[in-house]
């Protein structure tokens, strides 16, 4: 069968990431890299895929080769969508054609086969045939985005500020929170390009929106609400999130202020990100900022985390004691928040690109009450 071009350049660049992975084993004197991380297998093996990869566990040994593991389920999906040298199938089910009844069993006859006996690992696995190093490389690798991974992204970004730019017309009293998630979710959907959504969109509205996390329920919006909704969706494999905070009607002044606030700490922070700098600069000006007003207390989490083929990857958990520092490629959120319990809550997040040492805001969707 004929490989199409698209196809042949997909090849490609996995062949790219696992000669990265060759070298480090060579440096480090190891024989295989076992990976088992769903965002690490996506980006090794299938990373048009989203959320959920097709195989178990990759393996990437010292001469190059790749193995994959995969059940009786996506056997026959894998075949044909897995970028890997060598398939191994597990299945329980008499009668099926498998090379062991579980991965973990195929993955330790592979060990002995192959008298592989020092590995790097991204999680532990359950085995002494093996001694093992758990590693980050590969999650290292991921930080960096290629231009087309940042082609994906941009497109994902674009989609949700087209659907960002409806939500006052969803958002009016009388509305559930359920009705606006539901008709946000089907205008994202309207793009053909849309895989599907990054996560569970939130709708937090009233009293619930000082809640940093909620899920959507079937409690009306009133006039005076203020209203968080971050969203987000899959193109390619990779995704945006997006969260912005609207008022139903007129805000109150206490809440126009924490908006003002809110969205003065995210600027300031984006324009300290650039090359070179630690991460942890952002969450610190803004923790400042909001002590000034005493409302550092209501910021119940870090400043922002990486995204890319998973909707959280490193680098997790932007706070300012992060030493780590941005680089060119590196794609994060900046999403800032006050919860104040009883009244309600601000956040106001967006998606950041390093490029050319500065930062690209690749969510332009409107900010203001």
């Amino acid at each position: 069968m004929g490989v199409s071009m698209n196809e042949q350049i997909a090849r490609k660049v996995y062949e790219e990431r696992w000669q990265k992975i060759q070298n480090h084993l060579e440096e480090k004197d190891k024989d295989i890299f076992i990976t088992t991380n769903p965002g690490n297998v996506r980006y090794l093996s299938c990373a048009h895929i989203p959320s959920f990869p097709l195989l178990n566990h990759v393996l990437v040994d010292r001469d190059g080769h790749m193995y994959g593991i995969t059940s009786s389920l996506e056997q026959f999906r894998a075949m044909e969508e897995a970028e890997v040298d060598e398939l191994k199938i597990f299945s329980p089910y008499p009668g099926i054609r498998s090379d062991g009844k579980t991965g973990l069993a195929v993955l330790k006859e592979l060990i002995r086969e192959q008298k592989w006996k020092n590995a790097l690992s991204d999680t532990k696995v359950p085995t002494r045939l093996v001694r093992q190093e758990t590693s980050g490389f590969i999650e290292d690798m991921r930080i960096v985005k290629s231009p087309d991974e940042i082609a994906y992204i941009k497109t994902a970004c674009k989609i949700t500020d087209l659907a960002a730019a409806e939500l006052r017309e969803m958002a009016v009293p009388g509305v559930t929170e359920r009705h606006v998630a539901r008709k946000l979710n089907s205008l994202l959907r309207e793009d053909e390009r849309v895989q599907t959504n990054s996560f569970e969109t939130i709708v937090a509205g009233g009293p619930k929106s000082a809640f940093s996390h909620h899920d959507v329920t079937g409690r009306k919006l009133k006039k005076g609400d203020m209203v968080i909704i971050d969203f987000g969706v899959y193109v390619n494999g990779y995704c945006s999130d997006c969260t912005r905070t609207i008022s139903v009607g007129e805000a109150s002044r206490e809440m126009k202020e924490v908006y003002d606030l809110v969205l003065e700490g995210q600027q300031n922070g984006i324009a300290l990100a650039k090359k070179g700098e630690a991460y942890g600069v952002i969450d610190k000006s803004i923790r400042d900022l909001f002590a000034e007003k005493d409302l550092h207390k209501h910021f119940v989490h870090s400043t922002g985390h990486g995204i890319g083929l998973e909707v959280h990857e490193a680098p997790n958990g932007i706070r300012f004691d992060m030493k780590k520092k941005m680089e060119n490629g590196h794609v994060f959120t900046v999403e800032p928040g006050i919860y104040i319990p009883g009244k309600g809550g601000v956040r106001i997040e967006d998606d950041i690109l390093i490029e050319n040492g500065l930062p690209v805001v690749l969510t332009k969707a409107e900010r203001c009450l």
